[in-house]
Parts: C-alpha cells; structure tokens; sequence
C-alpha cells in the first residue's frame, strides 16, 4: 500500500479500496447505518479500528492539516 501524500490521491483511493475490501473492513466505511446484527459498541469499535487502519497510510504533512 502506498501512502497518501497529497499529489497521488486518486491512486491511493482506489488502493485504499481494495485493503478495506480485501481485509473485510469496508463496511464502517460505506455501509449507511449500522448492521442489525452488531452493537452499538461493536459498531464504534470497528469505525475506530478502520480509521486507525487508514491513518497508517496517510503522509504527516496531510494528516496534520
């Protein structure tokens, strides 16, 4: 995976795309509302857990503006 720098983002989304997929993590991410089936808890842990996913792919100069 290569890491968001500012000057490759439409590379890096659809890569990005295909981790969240691939690893089974793309539903906190495109899904509208929360599955039936997960908690209220369950649901907050997996966004918090995609979102950390993704953070390791994003530059520091864009992940501090």
């Amino acid at each position: 995976m290569v890491s968001l720098s500012g000057a490759n983002y439409h590379f890096w989304n659809d890569k990005m795309k295909d981790s969240l997929f691939v690893k089974n993590m793309h539903l906190s991410v495109f899904s509208t509302q929360k599955p039936n089936s997960m908690s209220d808890e369950e649901w907050g842990f997996k966004h918090k857990h995609v979102c950390g996913f993704i953070r390791h792919f994003v530059d520091e100069p864009i992940y501090n503006l």
